[in-house]
């Protein structure tokens, strides 16, 4: 599906497709190394990738905040 895709290059299908009475939009873009990712959305996005780079680094920042870091819930605060 995504083969001639070129390194650094995404694509982004408008067409709805259906998988388990889901509709899905796909979304795919070769990294720098040449992997593929893909991405599945409800929603049609002009940029998938660019949105999912804001959420992957709110995604880290909890991530960080909670078990990989600072581990607020080991301060046992109570009272901010």
């Amino acid at each position: 599906m995504f083969k001639k895709l070129a390194n650094s290059n995404y694509i982004t299908e408008n067409k709805i497709r259906k998988l388990l009475d889901n509709r899905l939009f796909v979304s795919a873009k070769r990294n720098r190394k040449g992997e593929l990712v893909v991405l599945v959305s409800n929603k049609f996005h002009e940029n998938p990738f660019e949105l999912y780079a804001r959420r992957w680094n709110i995604e880290c920042l909890f991530n960080k905040t909670k078990t990989k870091g600072f581990n607020m819930e080991s301060t046992h605060i109570t009272k901010p």
